[in-house]
Parts: C-alpha cells; structure tokens; sequence
C-alpha cells in the first residue's frame, strides 16, 4: 500500500508530466504554424511582445506562490480558503490599479522603441497588439490565486489540468486567427480572452468544489479576511512573502527573457527568430526533470511544518540526483538532435547554431539541480536571499550577453545565460539550503559529480566528436548519437543506487500503474 505522501506525489508527478507533454505537443504545431503564418520579422516581433507579457506576469508580486506555500504550511482547511481570498483580493486591487495607471499616462507611448529594431512596417500592429496583450493578461492575474489554491491543498493534478486547458486555448487561438486571416491584434484580442474564461471556470472549480468554502462565502465580510488565525498566514505575511517571491521571479523574467530584447537591439529583429526557436525546444525537453517539481513543492512545505527533516534530506537528495541525471540526458539530446529536429520543425532558418545549442542545453543541466534547491527554499519559505541572488544572477546575465554577442552572435548570448547561472545559483543554492536550515539539510553532491565525471562527460565528449565527424552523414550520425544516449542511460541506470532505481521506477512507471488500478474500481 501506498501512502498518501506518496499517492499525492505520484500522481502529482504523472500530471505535470502529462501537462508538460501537452504544452510540447501544443509548441510542436503552434511554432511552425506561426512563423509560417507571421513571416520571420512578425514572428520574431511576436516573441517580443511575449516577453513584455512575462515581465507583466510579475505584477502578481509574488502573491500565488506565496499561497502556494503559506496555505501549504497551514493545516487548517478554513485557513487556507481565507488565504486564497485574501490573495484573490489584494491581486485584484493590484491589477485594477496597474490598468488605471496604464489608460492614464502611457496610451500615448511608442511601446516599439522599446523592443528594438522593429520594421517601419509593422510598429502599428505591434504596438497595438501589446496593448491588447497586456491588458487582458493583466485581467487575467487575479484567478492565478485559486489556482494557488489548488497547489496548496495538494490537488496539483487539477492546477496542472488547467495548465494544460490554457495551453490547448493558446492553439486553438492561433487555429482561430489564421482561420479569420487575422493580425497580430486580433490574435492578442483573441488568446486573451479564452485565457480569462479558462482561469475565471478555474475559480468557480475551486469555489464550488469546496462546501465549507461556498458557505463561508454566503456569510462573506472584509472583516473577516483581515482576522487570521495564524501571523504567517495574515494580509502582512502574504505581502511580505509574496514581495520575496516577486525579487525572485522577476530576476528569473530578466535571464529568460532579456536575450531576446539584446538580440533585438543589437542584431536585428529577425535573429531573434532563430535563437527564440532553439530556445523554445531545448526548454521543451525540460519536461524530463520539472514535472516532479511541481508535485513536491506542497510535500515539502508540509513536512517542514512537521518537522520532519529527516524526511527532507533523504528526499531532497533522492529527487536532486534524479534530477541531474535526466539533466544530463537533455544536454545531450540537444547536442545530437536538435539540429535534425528544428529543420524538420520550422526549417533551416529557425536553428541556431551549435554553440548556442549547447549553451542552452548546458543550462538546461545546471537548472535540472537548481530547480530542487530552489523549490526547497520556497517550501521552507527561506527566499530573501533567493531574491538577491537571483538579481546577481540576472545582471551578470545581461552584462554577459552584451559583451559575448559582439564574439559569438547568438551564441554569445546563450554562453551568458550559462555562465551567469554557473557563477551565481549553480553553487550558492545548496550552500543557502544547508545554512537555512541549520544544516539539517545537505546536499551530496559528490553522488552527481562522480557520475558527471564517469558517465555524462565521456557521452558528451563522444557526440561532440561525432558531430565533428560525421556532421554531412545524416543517417550515421544519428545512429552514432543514439547509440551514445542508450549508452549514457544504461550506464546511468546500472551504476545508480538502489534508491535512484527505486525513485525512478516510481516517478516513471508507478503513475501508469495508479491509473491502471483506478480503471480496474
């Protein structure tokens, strides 16, 4: 029998899984669609305004995760719903502000100066299509507090079935636009929308599925939003958190996010097309070590309020090792067959090159350990130090950019998102978990660094050289590749522990039995 921990996680794990699965499968037809559609110049504008958007994304201040970890923490049920008010409240007054502001003094603004050289042609529909953007996704904001929700009273497989709505809407809004030969504007007008239906049937979900909650809502008073059973759970600790949680985002906004506007600035509109695609399928194949991340956040928020650390340290160090060996096989895979992949997917004109593939798969390994590290503090609600680091992390990011662009063109842009993680959060993190916690939680990292040592490094160096050599032979290099990536996941499957084996029977093959099991009921 299982127990629930380990039910919750399981099942946790399967639907960030099958939610990153359909966000894949979702980029797979909407970024060829698109940049066929668009033209290189408009898609590249409209990965631009995107990125406005994720810096909007910030005007959240941190709120929902901080529910998602405040409320986790609280044990009390009738706690938790005031929570997710009281973030659903203050998020609304924020948004209503922003908006007011924005309609006041800067709808007269040129919003393009901003995203670098955009074509005379296209300033209009661009700065048009922000507006719209940005407004609606400002909307929006509020209900990300019931999704919160979700996360925070162990019902991740529901926020991720949302997650996985709002993606499929993104298609079906694009499907929607080239169907009525629409504009950039009627695509933001459009997206915006069906993202506000599918948050607000989010929050009904989450109202009505909850008794207790609907009766406290017939009862509803602002005073009792203000009185709270525990401080940490109070309108200050949410706000005060919340803001910890906003340093933090927004720094990660600026490393995701600022190469594009470099590119721009620097090199032209349409280069921003081929490093935003090569972007956006290495992140893709994330999705081998973030999924779990998602399921685990509220368990560990939970036993930390338990004080069970003991359980921590094991599990953290478990799920950390795991973590960076699926690490290892996304920074191979991009080396061997991202190239392949992307002149089938877009063509030729979205790759680009190795040295950027490379860096962002590079990355993409050191995330795979980070992302623990950072969950854990988030859990532990341990984030103050997180945000300044995050912002050294993020300067560096840029300065490097900047400076490596004039050498390597996009590729150096790529090596400044790796360097400035590996100078900055590669190594602080598991420093900041072991002094946060007093060290009761360590990391072992000598587990990882004999297997990057043994294992991944000889695979790497083996599909450098065949790429080296065999780069004209299409069939036989990706014979050879392959060979390499079965190798490198047999040799890390044999010489792993019996608790990596047992891990990763469980995060991969244990879902499929839970799903079997409810179907036989």
């Amino acid at each position: 029998m299982l127990s629930n921990a380990k039910k919750i996680f399981l099942t946790g794990t399967f639907a960030g899984y099958a939610t990153t699965f359909t966000n894949n499968i979702v980029n797979l037809i909407a970024v060829p669609l698109s940049l066929s559609y668009f033209g290189i110049d408009k898609y590249g504008a409209l990965m631009l305004v995107l990125g406005v958007v994720n810096y909007l994304a910030m005007s959240n201040f941190g709120i929902p995760q901080a529910v998602s970890v405040i409320a986790a923490k609280t044990l009390d049920s009738e706690e938790q719903h005031k929570i997710v008010i009281r973030a659903f409240s203050i998020l609304s007054f924020i948004v209503l502000t922003i908006v007011f502001v924005f309609f006041t003094y800067f709808k007269n603004v040129e919003l393009t100066t901003l995203l670098g050289k955009i074509p005379f042609y296209l300033r209009k529909e661009v700065s048009d299509s922000v507006w719209i953007f940005s407004i609606l996704f400002l909307l929006n904001i509020p209900f990300t507090a019931y999704l919160a929700g979700f996360i925070a009273t162990n019902r991740v497989s529901i926020e991720r079935l949302y997650a996985a709505i709002t993606s499929m809407m993104i298609l079906f809004s694009l499907l929607l636009t080239i169907a009525l030969k629409g504009d950039l504007v009627m695509y933001a007008l459009i997206r915006g929308i069906f993202l506000i239906l599918v948050s607000f049937t989010a929050m009904l979900h989450f109202t009505l599925t909850e008794r207790k909650y609907v009766v406290r809502l017939k009862k509803f008073l602002f005073l009792d939003l203000i009185k709270s059973v525990s401080k940490e759970s109070s309108l200050k600790s949410i706000l005060f958190s919340g803001f910890s949680f906003f340093l933090i985002g927004l720094a990660a906004t600026i490393v995701w996010n600022t190469d594009n506007f470099v590119i721009s600035h620097i090199l032209g509109v349409s280069y921003v097309t081929p490093y935003s695609i090569s972007f956006r399928l290495i992140t893709m194949t994330f999705i081998v070590f973030t999924a779990f991340n998602t399921a685990i956040l509220p368990m560990f928020g939970k036993a930390c309020g338990e004080n069970r650390f003991e359980w921590i340290n094991n599990t953290y160090n478990k799920i950390t090792f795991l973590s960076s060996a699926l690490g290892g096989f996304v920074w191979l895979f991009g080396i061997a067959f991202s190239k392949n992949i992307i002149d089938f997917w877009t063509g030729p004109s979205g790759y680009a090159g190795l040295l950027t593939i490379f860096s962002l798969s590079a990355y993409g390994y050191c995330l795979s350990m980070v992302s623990v590290h950072v969950n854990l503090l988030y859990s532990l609600n341990a984030v103050s130090k997180l945000a300044v680091l995050g912002w050294v992390e993020a300067a560096l990011n840029f300065i490097l950019s900047i400076v490596l662009i004039r050498y390597w063109a996009i590729g150096g842009v790529a090596l400044g998102t790796l360097f400035s993680s590996i100078f900055t959060v590669f190594w602080i993190t598991p420093i900041l978990v072991r002094r946060e916690t007093a060290n009761k939680l360590n990391f072992k990292y000598k587990s990882v660094l004999k297997h990057f040592l043994r294992t991944l490094l000889p695979c790497l160096c083996l599909i450098i050289v065949s790429k080296m050599w065999l780069k004209d032979a299409y069939w036989s290099d990706f014979i050879v590749n392959s060979i390499i990536i079965l190798g490198y996941s047999l040799l890390t499957y044999k010489n792993c522990s019996v608790d990596f084996k047992e891990i990763f029977r469980k995060v991969f093959l244990k879902p499929f039995d839970l799903l079997k099991a409810s179907k036989r009921r």
